[in-house]
């Protein structure tokens, strides 16, 4: 029982976190401003997670942000371009 609530419970959070690009958007970061491994290294450091106002943000708000970074990143084969 407690398996099937906690799993409502997260699917309910996930539907009203932000999306990711929308989260790098009020952050002010660009996803193409850094490549994979600078992205990777930011969400891997809590000092890097607090400069940037990552730190702040749900586990899956974070999971989020960081997916749409990587997939943007730099050196990503495609990007977007966050809010356009």
């Amino acid at each position: 029982m407690k398996k099937v609530f906690l799993l409502i419970s997260l699917f309910i959070v996930s539907l009203f976190s932000k999306d990711g690009s929308i989260l790098a958007k009020e952050l002010g970061l660009k996803a193409d401003e850094k490549v994979k491994r600078q992205w990777n290294r930011i969400f891997s450091k809590e000092k890097y997670l607090k400069r940037y106002g990552i730190y702040e943000l749900s586990q899956i708000e974070k999971d989020k942000l960081k997916s749409y970074l990587l997939k943007n990143a730099a050196d990503a084969i495609s990007s977007e371009v966050a809010g356009d």
